[in-house]
């Protein structure tokens, strides 16, 4: 119950760029859509995506060299999850969580509309920045 987007780019879109702003470039369309659902979402850390009541999602990228190279940026995107089956199957330590904005991951945060409504906004969003 997962929304779970990809974008694969020549490495120049994010020639020159740290880690985190390369994060902040490629999930931007997300975080606009998700405030057009309604949902006060913000970046957090370097690679993941929150709410008002903790993460909604994350990111990760490769990075493949070479001429011309290529870049994959992946981000899962919660919808409807069961939080505490989540966090019971997960093997999250304390190591892990340690260096992450958020410290839970049970926490998960949603919005009232459909599954449906929230990717039809996004591909709007997409759209709207020239991503589709």
């Amino acid at each position: 119950r997962t929304i779970t987007v990809s974008l694969y780019a020549p490495l120049g879109f994010v020639h020159g760029l740290s880690m985190a702003q390369s994060f902040q470039l490629c999930d931007m369309w997300l975080i606009e859509g998700l405030r057009a659902c309604g949902v006060h979402a913000r970046f957090a850390g370097l690679n993941d995506i929150a709410g008002p009541h903790g993460k909604i999602g994350g990111s990760a990228q490769q990075r493949v060299p070479g001429v011309p190279g290529c870049m994959l940026h992946h981000t899962t995107l919660a919808y409807s999850i069961d939080a505490r089956a989540m966090a019971a199957v997960l093997n999250t330590s304390a190591e892990k969580m340690s260096d992450k904005a958020v410290k839970s991951a049970a926490k998960c945060a949603g919005t009232r509309l459909t599954r449906a409504q929230v990717v039809a906004r996004l591909v709007r969003t997409a759209r709207e920045f020239g991503a589709v």
